[in-house]
């Protein structure tokens, strides 16, 4: 698919933080080295259960009860990537990566 395309475009004009949750330290670990291993471009990764502590200017996101709480601290934009699970979620939705791209402006 699109996304190493995707996070290569974004990452070249623009400051890339990836912020995921993960259970354990170890899968941590192998997240970051997944990354690597798949060569995906990022600035920063965060780690964190409540990804509202992320400040930036958008936030992609699947699960309706993170993009609510990202959209109710307003530190980021956020934007729904569409799953069947999130169609109910009133904010911006996109449906692919390149509509990412055309919503931000990257």
């Amino acid at each position: 698919d699109y996304a190493k395309e995707f996070m290569e475009r974004l990452a070249r004009f623009n400051e890339v933080t990836i912020v995921t949750w993960q259970p354990t330290k170890y899968i941590e670990t192998l997240t970051k080295l997944w990354l690597d291993q798949q060569e995906i471009p990022y600035h920063r990764i965060i780690f964190a259960a409540d990804k509202s502590v992320y400040r930036g200017d958008w936030q992609i996101d699947d699960a309706p009860h993170n993009l609510e709480r990202i959209a109710r601290m307003g530190r980021a934009k956020p934007i729904a990537m569409d799953r069947p699970w999130n169609q109910r979620w009133p904010g911006r939705h996109a449906v692919d990566y390149k509509h990412i791209l055309e919503i931000t402006g990257a």
